[in-house]
């Protein structure tokens, strides 16, 4: 069988490509005819399961190409990386991505399928939403620089949830523990509202041998860990012990002895209930935005009626009262009930001496042997120092349950053979037995009905120990039971192991039969086979069940916090058209409790002359951003920002595209149609209004096609995204590459600039005329990028010099120089005076903290009346702003904070022929934020609100090709990444210097190594000058190596020793005849000298 890794690889490359592109024909291609397609949130603010290649393929027709899908990655070390699963019957993996709004990430099993992999499952999960990340950091346990303790950051905290709660969790065991610290690191305000004297009190209240049946690392509370010493299987007084002070190290705000009073009222104009609430005896009214029930899947005890209850002389109860064996020793106790507590209290009472244990059995149940459980699912889930995030990522959300139940039933008769000695057993003692719904077994009926026996009791039954009585009792006697038979059992007590009644009848005197109606029944798998109700919105708005076990509520609690979170701050998943998006967000804001700013309907773009004037009239469109490749929506009406003095022909183009669908055509004509009636209702006179809206007509006339008028921006990125052909005949290979001094030395001398310095002259003359420009649309509220051959880092910098200087703060960041990221960037903005003079905010991560506190400090004073602000904006000119370390998911989110304030102004210029790619449309079109009065909120959208200008200059990247180690650039034939591409000699030595006497000897092992087999090349043609790729070495004959002269004795200790390396990029891994090899992204002459500095003592 092939390698994980290398099955993944493949896998992977074909379905970036068909995500990306929207091809879902291709994308379905790649499952198994039988394949399962699960969603958390990506596609719908639902959780959906979907089955075979027609269901799939019409729900991802319906939501793929709106979800525009990008960055797709997938997981190392770290997460979950390509691996063997089902004993080695499948292959997983896990990968991360993007959409405009969140961060999701994925898990794949592969199956061999007719000589190919085939997905057998796919899932795609929210894991965070853009702008409003979980905090993952802990706080310092400072506060307010030593002038706070804990105690006073926690009462101001308390005091303002008390106030005005945003949700109310009713319930505080453990799903609502859990749901409550998930929603504290969402910064969510949450109060909690339990019944009971104490957190745990649950637990305490339960029989005194109840012990759980899952591992330690099953039931791990979110966030924490258990000691080492903490026993497996954990005994209820620990989880009652356990969740109390769970609850006081995640500073949640509970009200103990308090519940809600019927009958809360919903007001759907502002999205609140009005709620009263018995707080210990008083009476408290509240106004949540959202209430969480997690007062459990089940509802009151339920005791079937019998006849003639008066008469028995002995002691009847439901389970839920049993505490301990003791009133029973010597006593005749029947059990009517057959399933996990019903065993649990049969065994208690017949290892502690009651006189005789009877079981009625009223009808067949499911037996599966505790330890049989364990060692073939529960410790291959979750064994002991499993990484919790992943297990419950793979768990929980990885495998459908409509999968699940597919591999139980094949799994049936291996279940039943393992355990036939002790099926046969109990049978033989009388027991009904079957193998759940179509034979899946005990554990996909937990999810069905929460039925099943996880049996510890079987051998008691055998011995005879417990007996089995099977039937309807009918009515009570004075001294036992009579059963519908006509059978007598005898019984000094009688205990009720029978189960509950629905929930809807716990939640209806609260509720009222209305509202209990929408949101039960609760549990079971649905027809989209996924939990009832669960974590989802069941029916109503503002409410909401937090369901299930340990793991349910610990990894969907995320899910539910994102849904709510998205709700306050108004965000739509509608991302198919910028423009509809603008309005139903702005639409939103308006109810929304994070509200501080108001969007515009409909952005603005002014198309100005030679004079930079505002226009009179209003020119109504979208912003103006990049054209990108697929099929997105957002590309339907753009005016672009053109250079001055040119036709309205010349300088205004209308772009439309084919539709893929009658109703599609009708809905965007419509909008064209009111588009274009609003502008020939204002501009009548005006030349370009009447040529947009003729055009406008005529393209709606061509219905079905492609209308493009191209200009100088489509075809500079349309002749850049063109493949490039290369040759195998390399230059580098006849003459030896420059260095950067000859280089640096050679361009010095060179007279091209002398002999077009009239052209370039001219060129530059062109665009310093255009500043005035500049400055106008900068004070519109759109920031500026800059595309096109040539180095725009003089331009750039003269405009910085002759214009922002005189009007504001100026922060020039050279983002083409290595090392240089946000960090970096952040530190040149806090030099402007006064920015650390603001508190960093406590609580969330150092970046996002540092990018709040500059947001604020540029804010106008009116906006944050009590603190400190600048007294001029700021200018943020980025040369480069493509660079690796600027274009990663979190520079990009932390800068589009920035991008969006009113009074900082980015200057950025790009020149990687994709850059265009880095921004979606939503993000390049989203305007700055407008402040109408005080606030110290934060506001939710992000994005840049680029225009574009082609800034070509045709001038030398001097100073941006300085920190290159030219001779070092690779053809496309070699297939290296960028990171490879940045090794450079001086980079390697300074590399080896932070490492370890041990990882040197390594290093020159494998630097020899590959010297030795370049030198020994049979012929010139097989000597690649340029790297040493084709001459790695097999990680095993390293190894081997390695071990035999004492480097690395084991396989841990030599992947250690290669980690730093690795991290670096100065030893990269490539695969050659089905194994991995190891090489050195450095020229053999390169390689040399650095082996040669090294001094390793021998």
């Amino acid at each position: 069988m092939q390698q994980p890794s290398i099955v993944i690889n493949d896998w992977f490359q074909q379905f970036t490509q068909f995500v990306t592109s929207n091809d879902t024909q291709g994308l379905t291609s790649l499952l198994l005819p039988g394949g399962w397609f699960r969603n958390h949130l990506i596609f719908e603010w639902n959780y959906r399961t979907l089955h075979g290649h027609e269901e799939i393929k019409d729900y991802l027709d319906k939501h793929l190409a709106r979800t525009q899908i990008t960055n797709l990655c997938l997981e190392g070390p770290d997460g979950i990386p390509p691996g063997f699963a089902f004993g080695g019957h499948a292959v997983e993996a896990a990968f991360t991505f993007e959409t405009p709004i969140m961060w999701g990430r994925g898990f794949v099993l592969l199956q061999e399928f007719q000589g190919s992999w085939k997905m057998l499952s796919l899932y795609f999960a929210a894991v965070d939403l853009k702008g409003h990340e979980e905090n993952t950091q802990a706080p310092s346990g400072y506060y307010d620089d030593h002038n706070k303790t804990w105690m006073d950051v926690y009462g101001d905290e308390r005091t303002r949830i008390e106030k005005d709660p945003h949700v109310i969790i009713l319930g505080a065991a453990q799903n609502g523990l859990h749901i409550g610290a998930r929603f504290r690191q969402m910064n969510i305000p949450t109060l909690l509202l339990d019944q009971t004297d104490r957190v745990g009190d649950v637990w305490r209240q339960r029989y005194s041998t109840l012990t759980l049946h899952t591992p330690k690392p099953h039931h791990t509370l979110l966030y924490t860990q258990f000691p080492e010493n903490w026993p497996k299987w954990t005994p209820k007084e620990k989880v009652a012990n356990m969740l109390e002070q769970y609850a006081s190290n995640q500073d949640l705000v509970i009200w103990n002895r308090s519940t809600i009073l019927p009958t809360p009222s919903y007001d759907p104009a502002t999205k609140r209930w009005t709620v009263e609430v018995s707080k210990d005896g008083e009476k408290v009214t509240l106004k949540p935005y959202h209430i969480v029930l997690a007062i459990g899947t089940l509802g009151k005890p339920y005791v079937p009626p019998l006849l003639d209850e008066g008469l028995f002389n002995g002691p009847k109860f439901h389970a839920t009262h049993y505490k301990e064996h003791h009133p029973f020793v010597n006593k005749n106790v029947i059990v009517v009930g057959a399933c996990q507590t019903a065993a649990d209290i049969c065994q208690n009472l017949a290892l502690h001496n009651a006189a005789s244990v009877t079981m009625v059995q009223r009808s067949s149940t499911i037996v599966v042997s505790a330890q049989y459980l364990h060692d073939t699912l529960l410790d291959i889930s979750y064994p002991i120092g499993v990484n919790q995030k992943n297990a419950d990522f793979r768990t929980a959300g990885g495998i459908p349950y409509g999968l699940l139940k597919q591999l139980q039933i094949a799994g049936k008769d291996k279940r039943i053979a393992d355990q036939k000695e002790m099926l046969d057993g109990l049978t033989k003692a009388g027991l009904n037995i079957n193998e759940g719904d179509e034979g899946a077994g005990q554990f996909y009926r937990v999810f069905e009905r929460l039925g099943g026996m996880d049996i510890g009791v079987a051998d008691l039954i055998k011995e005879g120990r417990v007996k089995i009585k099977r039937g309807e009792a009918e009515r009570f006697t004075s001294d036992g039971l009579v059963f519908k038979d006509g059978s007598f059992l005898q019984a000094d007590a009688v205990i009720f192991a029978t189960g509950y009644e629905p929930i809807k009848n716990a939640i209806l005197p609260i509720f009222g039969d209305d509202l209990a109606s929408k949101i039960t029944p609760v549990w079971g798998i649905n027809e989209q086979y996924e939990l009832t109700r669960a974590y989802t919105p069941p029916g109503h708005p503002g409410i909401w069940w937090g369901l299930g076990d340990f793991v349910h509520s610990r990894y969907n609690s995320k899910a539910l916090g994102i849904q709510i979170k998205a709700r306050l701050a108004g965000i739509s998943h509608q991302m198919s058209s910028p423009r509809r998006v603008t309005r139903q967000s702005s639409k939103a804001a308006e109810s929304s409790p994070l509200k501080n700013v108001n969007t515009p309907s409909t952005s603005r773009i002014f198309v100005v002359n030679d004079t930079p004037t505002r226009p009179s009239k209003r020119v109504r469109s979208t912003t103006t951003t990049p054209r990108t490749s697929g099929r997105g929506r957002g590309s339907q009406k753009r005016v672009a920002a053109t250079t001055p003095g040119s036709s309205p022909l010349k300088r205004t183009r209308f772009i439309t595209r084919g539709l893929s669908s009658e109703e599609d055509d009708d809905k965007d004509q419509e909008e064209e149609g009111d588009a274009r009636s609003e502008m020939d209702d204002e501009d009548d006179d005006d030349p370009d209004a009447q040529f947009l809206s003729a055009l406008t007509e005529k393209a709606s006339n061509l219905k079905g096609k492609n209308l493009i008028l191209r200009n100088s921006f489509d075809a500079y990125f349309t002749v850049s995204s063109k493949a490039a052909r290369t040759s195998n005949n390399v230059f580098s290979e006849l003459i030896a590459p420059l260095s950067s001094e000859e280089y640096s030395s050679l361009l010095s001398k060179s007279k091209a600039d002398e002999k077009y310095d009239a052209e370039l002259k001219r060129i530059w003359d062109g665009h310093v005329k255009l500043f005035p420009r500049y400055v106008l649309e900068l004070d519109e509220g759109f920031n500026l990028l800059f595309f096109g051959f040539g180095s725009k880092r003089s331009l750039m910098n003269e405009f910085a010099k002759t214009v922002c200087s005189k009007r504001g703060h100026v922060v020039i960041v050279n983002g083409f120089m290595p090392g240089i990221g946000i960090k970096e960037l952040f530190t040149r903005i806090e030099e402007v005076p006064g920015v650390t003079e603001l508190p960093l905010t406590s609580g969330i991560l150092v970046l996002e903290a540092q990018a709040r506190r500059i947001y604020d400090f540029f804010l106008p004073q009116a906006v944050r009346p009590n603190q400190r602000t600048a007294s001029a904006p700021l200018f943020l000119i980025i040369h480069n702003i493509d660079s690796p370390l600027l274009r990663t998911s979190k520079a990009k989110s932390l800068l589009s904070l920035l991008a969006l304030s009113p009074r900082i102004h980015i200057i950025a210029s790009i020149d990687h022929i994709h850059a265009e790619l880095i921004w979606s449309i939503s993000e390049s079109s989203t305007r700055k934020h407008i402040y109408t009065e005080p606030t110290s909120e934060v506001p939710s959208t992000r994005g840049f609100a680029w225009i574009w200008h082609d800034m070509t200059t045709m001038r030398h990247y001097d100073a941006e090709l300085a920190h290159l180690n030219l001779g070092s650039i690779r053809g496309k034939s070699n297939k290296v990444s960028d990171k490879d591409q940045e090794m450079t000699e001086s980079a390697a030595k300074h590399i080896l210097l932070s490492v370890n006497a041990k990882a040197k000897k390594l290093f020159a092992l494998l630097a020899k190594t590959l010297l030795a087999s370049f030198d020994e090349a049979s012929s010139p043609s097989k000597k690649d000058g340029k790297q040493l790729q084709t001459h790695a070495i097999a990680y095993s004959a390293l190894f081997n190596a390695a071990r035999a002269d004492f480097i690395a004795t084991n396989d841990t200790s030599f992947q250690a020793l290669l980690a730093e390396f690795r991290d670096h990029g100065l030893v990269l891994t490539t695969v050659s005849g089905g194994s991995d090899c190891l090489w050195i992204p450095l020229r053999p002459d390169e390689l040399r000298s650095v082996v040669e500095g090294l001094n390793i003592e021998q």
